[in-house]
This record gives C-alpha cells, structure tokens and sequence, in this order.
C-alpha cells in the first residue's frame, strides 16, 4: 500500500468513527425519548405497548361505531 492509500484508509476510519460515535449518540436520545414518553426500557416493551394501544383503539372504536348505529337506528339518521 502506498502512502496515500494508508492515509486515504486511515481518514475513512476516523469517518467510521465519527458516524458510529453519532449514532451512539442518537440511540441513546432515542432510548431516553423512548422512557420518557412511553416508559418502556426496551424496543420489546414499547411493541407490547403499541399492541396494547392497538387492541385499545379497536376496542374504542367498536364502541364509536356502535354508538353510531344506535344514534342513526334512533333517530332515522340517513347519511
């Protein structure tokens, strides 16, 4: 290897470095952001939450839709 190449060689891994390192940084905003705002510690935690959220919001709107119904079934509520 030449002299240009080692220094070519040593400058993308300086770049490797630096992205890694910013990355770093950004998982660990993320996992903050994560606890903060969902108190989950852990990806895993935060699918069970979502599917948690999921079966909730289905949940709601089979009420909403039920509602709905009884609301037009009532009233004779043509859309």
């Amino acid at each position: 290897m030449t002299t240009a190449e080692l220094l070519d060689l040593k400058q993308d891994i300086e770049d490797a470095k630096t992205k890694a390192s910013e990355l770093n940084g950004q998982l660990t905003a993320l996992k903050k952001q994560l606890k903060n705002d969902w108190d989950c510690n852990t990806i895993e935690e935060a699918e069970t939450k979502l599917d948690e959220m999921e079966v909730s919001i289905q949940s709601i709107d089979t009420k909403i839709k039920n509602g709905l119904q009884k609301i037009d079934d009532e009233y004779n509520i043509a859309e």
